[in-house]
């Protein structure tokens, strides 16, 4: 399968029993480029009280690249074929580095100012506790 510049290739399916469900997890190479960048394993879990099953989304996060490669395991048949939904998310890491300017603007923001309270003091009748410190 391919999908925005990446390869991927589906290489086994694993059923793991734990202590309050089964995984499945299907094992897929992500390349681009031909080279390998990595393997991720999405896959479904059956919660046995519940009686209910989760998809386990996979993904693969490029730094230098900003962005993510989602894999979903969407079905699973009974005669080992998957069907998979993959995701190509672009520049989504923008989103951490949109977060610290935010963060530091409001750093700025909240900084006090030097003018702002010499007025206040000269407002109130402080100026003479300024002048001290």
């Amino acid at each position: 399968m391919e999908a925005a510049g990446y390869t991927l290739t589906y290489r086994s399916l694993t059923r793991e029993t734990r202590e309050n469900h089964i995984a499945d997890r299907a094992a897929v190479e992500l390349r681009r480029g031909g080279e390998l960048v990595g393997t991720v394993y999405p896959g479904k879990n059956r919660y046995f009280a519940e009686e209910q099953v989760s998809n386990e989304m996979a993904i693969h996060r490029d730094w230098l690249r900003a962005e993510d490669v989602d894999v979903i395991a969407d079905q699973l048949n009974a005669d080992g074929s998957i069907f998979f939904k993959v995701f190509v998310k672009p520049l989504v890491n923008l989103i951490w580095l949109a977060g610290v300017v935010f963060v530091g603007g409001a750093l700025v923001a909240l900084w006090p100012d030097r003018r702002e309270e010499r007025r206040l003091a000269e407002r109130y009748g402080r100026a003479d506790a300024l002048v001290e410190a």
